[in-house]
């Protein structure tokens, strides 16, 4: 009895550990964020936000704005800059790229996402992400991704690995890359300054010299909607050092916290274009009824 009440308590106990193990996360809600300047998003109707505190290394577009914690919502859309998109009807005409394409549903769409970077961080790539609701259900769901892109420090902005000299660039991280003391200018190897504020060497990695980049999205069918309602792209950028205490297994979501980066949200309205339903008129019927019992009369007579 004694066993069997010892293996009964260890099968609650793993239990009860698997569940605190699987319930854990690193993710921060924003209403953690409780003083500061920090860049919201925008969207409203949807379940959970997300902020960001600093734009300095990485950021969506030329430019952002950044709003207090009480005004997460006052933000006008059109200083977004970091998302375009062009359409299609039939796959063959597109629009040009741009923020006013009308969105058909059951079309054809592919966006377009500019970002911008510092040439300074100690990380190894910067994270691109994009969702849109396209079930408008109120939530942006792993399964509606429309991009997920790393930009690498060694590469510039078409994907083509930087170089210094006849050695490609190194992307390992604090401590383990170089020698102490060595300083280079051309902003793609680590260099070490003397920081007079607290006393000491500060190592820094540097970004390729290339601080713009566009990415593409895969294009998307816009799903053949019952109800016609405004639906919200959110796009996200941040960098992997960010990800590593603030996100779960480097996967950056929808919502929530993060303490570099940018979020933008787009009001998507989708147009729909139905073909009229023909209904036979009542002359039109008995034509139909009148050929088709001929046909059956004629394949009758042949039967005999």
């Amino acid at each position: 009895m004694k066993c069997i009440k010892a293996v009964v308590a260890s099968v609650i106990l793993l239990s009860f550990s698997n569940l605190t193990f699987a319930t854990s996360t690193n993710v921060k809600e924003c209403s953690t964020r409780t003083s500061g300047q920090y860049d919201y998003g925008n969207a409203t109707g949807q379940e959970g936000s997300a902020c960001h505190k600093s734009n300095y290394w990485q950021r969506l577009g030329a430019k952002s704005n950044k709003e207090k914690v009480n005004k997460a919502q006052e933000k006008d859309l059109t200083t977004n800059d970091g998302v375009s998109w062009k359409t299609s009807s039939d796959g063959v005409t597109w629009s040009e790229y741009g923020t006013s394409a009308e969105f058909t549903s059951g079309g054809l769409v592919q966006f377009q996402f500019n970002m911008t970077r510092a040439t300074t961080g100690n990380h190894k790539y910067d994270q691109l992400k994009s969702w849109v609701d396209w079930d408008q259900n109120g939530t942006w769901e792993e399964d509606e991704t429309i991009i997920a892109q790393k930009w690498w420090k060694n590469e510039d902005s078409e994907g083509n690995i930087a170089t210094s000299g006849d050695t490609n660039w190194d992307l390992t991280k604090w401590g383990d890359l170089g020698t102490e003391g060595s300083t280079k200018s051309n902003n793609n190897v680590w260099m070490s300054t003397w920081n007079n504020g607290n006393g000491r060497w500060k190592d820094e990695i540097h970004n390729s010299s290339v601080t713009k980049a566009t990415f593409f999205s895969e294009v998307q069918t816009i799903p053949v909607l019952d109800i016609l309602s405004d639906i919200w792209l959110r796009a996200r950028v941040v960098c992997e050092n960010s990800l590593e205490t603030l996100s779960d297994g480097m996967n950056l979501i929808a919502t929530g916290y993060q303490n570099q980066g940018e979020v933008e949200d787009y009001k998507l309205t989708i147009a729909q274009k139905i073909s009229p339903v023909t209904v036979p008129e009542p002359s039109t019927l008995f034509i139909f009824a009148m050929g088709f019992l001929t046909l059956f009369t004629r394949k009758k007579a042949k039967i005999s």
